[in-house]
């Protein structure tokens, strides 16, 4: 069960960014300060992310679709090279393989 982490590696950078070290220590988000809540982490990478940087969804998906763009079909951050968010890449692998396309 994932739980939010409270307990950081102090890095060279949380030396520069002091405070949001703090609160990542606090089980907040660093970027918009809100507590963090586990149930709103919509895949694995998204876990991930979260124990690397300490950002929320809502903060990743902001940070993310800024770098990618969207995808065309739901609007969240497009993070597969198809230029579709990873759920909806394997939606349609998945809806191609069931109509007998490859």
């Amino acid at each position: 069960m994932r739980q939010v982490k409270t307990e950081w590696q102090k890095r060279p950078v949380d030396l520069m960014f002091r405070e949001g070290y703090e609160l990542k220590t606090q089980g907040k988000c660093p970027t918009c300060k809100q507590p963090i809540n586990v149930e709103k982490f919509r895949d694995e990478l998204s876990w991930k992310e979260y124990e690397i940087a300490g950002m929320c969804q809502s903060c990743q998906d902001k940070v993310f679709e800024e770098a990618v763009g969207k995808c065309p079909e739901c609007g969240l951050p497009a993070t597969h090279p198809s230029g579709l968010c990873r759920d909806c890449h394997q939606s349609k692998l998945e809806t191609e393989e069931a109509e007998g396309h490859e």
